[in-house]
């Protein structure tokens, strides 16, 4: 299962990131492919619709979809 951890925090080291990052670590551990991101210091726009002519590849930068996760958290 492709499991996505996504932490919203603004600080580092905090509370809900730690929980993230253990949450992480945990479905790691069940050998599930797990990916933590951090949205701490991004640049976040709204979306502008251009994906499906870009190959499903956003035109925003560094942006991606998750239409192949399970499990988004």
């Amino acid at each position: 299962m492709k499991v996505v951890v996504l932490s919203t925090s603004l600080r580092a080291g905090s509370n809900s990131h730690q929980l993230a990052e253990q949450f992480a670590e945990g479905a790691k551990s069940a050998g599930h492919e797990v990916e933590l991101i951090s949205l701490r210091g991004k640049e976040i726009k709204f979306c502008i619709g251009r994906c499906a002519g870009n190959h499903g590849e956003c035109a925003q930068r560094g942006c991606r979809l998750l239409g192949n996760t399970d499990l988004l958290l």
